[in-house]
């Protein structure tokens, strides 16, 4: 299949030179988060067993959306 080659091309990628580019994460009113940007490179992380990695984090509001400075909400 066409992304299982690239999900393994990326996971090669990342385990020679590491993640180059963070995911991206949405978040909603009601708390719930949503993987944006990044699908290939979060499946490659799942592979490599890696726990913890850079993303960048934006609240999803109504029509407009903005990358956050602030820390990401863990408490959701």
């Amino acid at each position: 299949d066409y992304d299982r080659q690239i999900v393994e091309e990326v996971t090669a990628s990342i385990e020679a030179k590491g993640l180059q580019q963070p995911l991206c994460l949405g978040v909603d009113a009601d708390g719930g988060v949503y993987l944006t940007d990044g699908h290939h490179r979060a499946l490659a992380l799942m592979n490599l067993r890696v726990r913890h990695f850079h993303f960048q984090w934006f609240r999803i509001t109504g029509r407009r959306a903005r990358i956050e400075h602030t820390p990401f909400p863990y408490e959701l």
